[in-house]
């Protein structure tokens, strides 16, 4: 019974061991028996919540109420992870601190992090290009992104090509072929 109370101990002091983290060397954590790559991992997430920080009030408080609320290092760990998607000035520690205030299981929590992040960015806007994926089996995915215009002028010449009765995606791929072999304008490699 005793390893289980010292086990939830150490789970429910987060920040009691980023303290430790802040003020020792990753290679003196590895010495206590951390594996070298979590050592640096909680080194620099010990930088981000104890180190300066552009919202000295809020990483003040911050800290404190994730000690009273006794949040493990994994918890902190994605708490941080969702913080740095955010670039504005400020911005990381407000959704710091609403997300260890927020109440919840920990996968509760980061679907709340995975929302709120996506509402504060906003949708990102495609841009117009093309991109190439190497997929499974030795086949390969195009994906062409433009304007609804000049997507669909591009689809009617391929059904122009294509007249067949096969099915829409085969006509397409057949009359994509045969309009880029017949030198429908395709850079030819050197």
């Amino acid at each position: 019974m005793e390893l289980l109370q010292t086990l939830k101990h150490f789970y429910t002091q987060g920040i009691g061991v980023l303290r430790i983290a802040y003020e020792h060397s990753p290679y003196d954590l590895e010495s206590f028996g951390i594996a070298l790559p979590k050592a640096k991992e909680y080194a620099k997430l010990a930088d981000s919540l104890l180190g300066p920080a552009d919202s000295p009030r809020l990483q003040r408080e911050s800290i404190v109420l994730a000690e009273q609320r006794q949040l493990s290092l994994d918890h902190l760990v994605m708490v941080s992870r969702h913080a740095k998607k955010l670039k504005q000035r400020g911005a990381a520690w407000k959704l710091r601190a609403e997300l260890i205030a927020h109440e919840g299981s920990y996968k509760e929590v980061n679907a709340y992090g995975n929302r709120r992040v996506k509402e504060i960015q906003g949708e990102k806007p495609k841009e117009p290009g093309v991109k190439v994926i190497q997929a499974k089996n030795g086949m390969v995915t195009m994906t062409v992104t433009d304007t609804q215009r000049r997507i669909t002028d591009f689809t009617k010449t391929l059904d122009a090509i294509e007249t067949t009765e096969q099915p829409r995606k085969k006509a397409l791929l057949e009359a994509f072929w045969k309009l880029i072999d017949g030198g429908g304008g395709i850079l030819k490699p050197q």
